[in-house]
């Protein structure tokens, strides 16, 4: 899909020349939105029309080298021709704050319920990392990981949900939370890094401390290091300590430690803290107390890498609307591969859509989205149609096995 506006494209998708201009001054801007062949030249190859839009002409081109075909289509129309952008760009939008589908079709926006769920569900095909990162060089080398619980048909399943760079770079579906299935769903997110990065290789990735988590991780990238979240280690603690006369001082011991400039004051600090909290504390606190000294060696390595993330603050910034989602659908029903595309789906759309104008206001920010935060760039003005443009040649699949 490629930028243009209603009024323009009928005039030139009609005259091959300006057809062509349009599409050359499209790739001088936005070379990623094109095959990587479409350096060697191309052909106007036909022209055809949509019997759901057939107001709506499409081109397509041919490439010489490799003799396929691809369609040029307008980004105010919707993928297969289902419609106009225009028209549920803020259905859309209500369906991040879990509005149900048949809400949208009863309240505002007509249609019927398998509408929606159909046209969410195929935007849950395209490559959620190649269509959100659209330079290879901007893959971050810090990640953040964690498991959602959610349910399928009221029984138990995972959100595999990987983040880096301010932006959801994986949320996979996972019947249990065992080493096997969690390194099956998270490979999802490792698959689409390698195929925009075949040499991507994060340095460190954040977890809550789960075992079969740091396990997985492993196996996807030998070489990663895997860092104990601090939030996570305090909040063990203050479950434990927040009804005693001490909690103040604990706290503030705690996140002493988490301040510290260099090696030395680190571990000052953390002697510190403990030596206060046996005086102090007996019971329960003090065997959670004990437990956080055995994790020291862990929660030092965050503070070793630079950039590397000692807190999932950044990963509870994005799990927090996806659990309020998932709470106002009463989770997942049907079968598992809807509910697969459609966390994908709702991934994607966070991912492209505006932030809150207030919270702009407040931080000054040009920035309106978390793609626009990371490329650095927009194809449109509309959230949807940036969506739709950054799908532009990005794979798709549908998960046999799921």
């Amino acid at each position: 899909m490629l930028p243009i506006e209603p009024t323009e494209y009928p005039t030139i998708v009609a005259d091959r020349k300006a057809f062509r201009t349009w599409v050359d001054t499209m790739y001088t801007h936005s070379p990623e939105l094109f095959p990587d062949d479409f350096t060697v030249g191309y052909h106007l190859h036909d022209m055809r029309q949509s019997r759901k839009l057939p107001e709506v002409s499409v081109r397509r081109i041919r490439l010489p080298h490799t003799g396929e075909a691809y369609r040029v289509v307008p980004s105010f129309v919707l993928p297969y021709m289902t419609g106009y952008t225009s028209d549920i760009e803020k259905a859309l939008f209500l369906l991040r704050f879990g509005v149900p589908f048949w809400g949208l079709s009863y309240v505002v926006f007509g249609r019927n319920d398998m509408y929606w769920q159909r046209l969410i569900t195929q935007l849950g095909r395209y490559d959620l990392v190649g269509t959100t990162v659209k330079n290879p060089d901007l893959l971050p080398d810090h990640l953040l990981a964690d498991e959602k619980f959610t349910s399928l048909n009221g029984k138990r399943m995972f959100v595999a949900t990987a983040v880096g760079a301010d932006v959801i770079l994986g949320a996979t579906t996972s019947l249990t939370a065992q080493t096997a299935e969690l390194t099956e769903a998270y490979d999802e997110s490792r698959t689409e890094a390698l195929r925009l990065n075949p040499d991507y290789d994060p340095e460190t990735v954040n977890t809550d401390g789960w075992y079969q988590t740091k396990r997985a991780w492993l196996e996807l990238f030998p070489t990663i290091f895997v860092i104990r979240c601090f939030q996570h280690a305090y909040l063990r603690i203050r479950d434990r300590c927040k009804s005693t006369p001490v909690f103040t001082e604990i706290r503030a011991l705690i996140w002493h430690i988490y301040h510290a400039k260099s090696h030395t004051t680190y571990w000052r600090r953390y002697r510190k803290f403990l030596i206060f909290a046996r005086e102090h504390l007996t019971g329960e606190a003090l065997k959670v107390v004990n437990k956080f000294e055995k994790k020291r060696a862990e929660l030092y390595k965050g503070w070793l890498y630079a950039g590397a993330h000692r807190v999932s603050i950044m990963l509870e910034r994005y799990m927090q609307p996806m659990t309020r989602c998932l709470y106002m659908g009463r989770d997942f029903h049907g079968h598992r591969n809807t509910a697969h595309l459609l966390i994908r789906s709702w991934t994607l759309l966070h991912n492209f859509q505006p932030y809150c104008q207030r919270t702009r206001a407040r931080t000054q920010s040009h920035y309106v989205s978390p793609f626009h935060k990371l490329n650095k760039k927009r194809y449109h003005d509309c959230w949807l149609q940036n969506l739709l443009i950054a799908t532009s040649c990005q794979y798709e699949y549908f998960h046999q096995k799921r």
